[in-house]
């Protein structure tokens, strides 16, 4: 959606309950303004509503976070008659509906959306979500070429500063965070950053970054220098190792050896 960190109008019949007292006086309150704790849920609101709206119009399912939307379709057997929106027979499939029906649902409500050519795509196979890059037909996911660049700056300008800041390394911190669902074999390389996090006081401190903070950013560049990692959606395979713990005897591990003899285990004396 367009502009989705602003105020919105309150209807005459809620302004009684969410007018202001201050100095001895009552003020009405006209617009609920985005980050006060009066105007709780200012934005999910009205996009669950959309999402209730479209849901009502058998379109979906589809996901939101804040102002962004990923909507998906599958290929319909229903049948295209005269009254029905616009389908598409891409690869030979026929769907029941397009981004021209969303929008004839959505624009007499005065929904704003971004152009296509701006922001957001159409119908796809693969698209951009979060900041990654989804892909439906390999069920998997990676980082798109000009945020893998971007992040790649952000830590080398980090790594050549003498001293930084809070809000330095909460912002590297997050980015690398957010990095982490991609590249998973670093999560191991976070947590130097976040102990770091904690000793600063205040946003104007400025501090040394340690050896050990440094030495994990230094494997994440190495991560990140090679080819863009692709993490597979799909889900995990279910594995019986055939483990055996008994710690009320001398021996510790029983691992079952089904390559050499099925029917005998093999046990390794605890060290």
């Amino acid at each position: 959606m367009v502009q989705a960190h602003r105020n919105s109008p309150i209807i005459p019949e809620h302004k009684k309950y969410l007018a202001v007292c201050w100095r001895d006086e009552i003020y009405v309150q006209h617009n609920a303004v985005e980050g006060l704790s009066s105007a709780g849920s200012i934005q999910g609101t009205p996009t669950n509503a959309c999402i209730e709206i479209l849901c009502a119009n058998d379109i979906g399912p589809m996901f939101k976070w804040v102002d962004d939307f990923v909507i998906f379709r599958s290929p319909s057997d229903h049948h295209a008659t005269l009254t029905d929106c616009s389908y598409d027979y891409d690869t030979n499939h026929t769907y029941a509906y397009d981004l021209t029906c969303m929008m004839q649902i959505t624009d007499p409500l005065g929904i704003p959306w971004h152009p296509i050519s701006k922001t957001g795509q159409d119908f796809s196979l693969s698209f951009k979500y979060l900041g990654f890059h989804w892909n439906l037909a390999d069920h998997s996911i990676s980082l798109p070429n000009e945020k893998h660049c971007k992040l790649l700056l952000k830590l080398r300008l980090f790594l050549r500063k003498p001293c930084v800041s809070r809000r330095d390394c909460m912002s590297l911190h997050g980015s690398l965070q957010h990095m982490s669902f991609i590249y998973c074999n670093t999560r191991n390389a976070l947590p130097e950053m976040s102990a770091f996090l904690s000793k600063f006081p205040n946003d104007y401190v400025l501090h040394y970054i340690p050896h050990t903070v440094t030495n994990d950013l230094i494997l994440w560049l190495t991560c990140l220098t090679s080819l863009t990692m692709t993490h597979s959606l799909l889900p995990r395979q279910c594995l019986d190792p055939n483990l055996h713990v008994d710690t009320s005897s001398s021996f510790g591990l029983s691992v079952k050896n089904g390559f050499f003899n099925p029917t005998k285990s093999q046990i390794y004396q605890d060290p």
